[in-house]
């Protein structure tokens, strides 16, 4: 899991953690729906490593 980020419908992506965590912050990406049906993407910044793995 990435900690909370995901909601129902969501997928979450992790850029690499070997890339990411020697150079700064790991950003988690989710794609998810909003109230009206469209697709909104949601970059949010994380000061810990999290793992390499697309949440289903």
């Amino acid at each position: 899991m990435v900690n909370g980020v995901l909601g129902h419908h969501g997928l979450a992506a992790v850029l690499p953690v070997e890339e990411v965590c020697e150079r700064g912050p790991v950003f988690v990406i989710t794609l998810s729906h909003n109230m009206e049906g469209r697709n909104v993407v949601v970059i949010q910044k994380r000061r810990k490593c999290v793992i390499n793995r697309i949440v289903q």
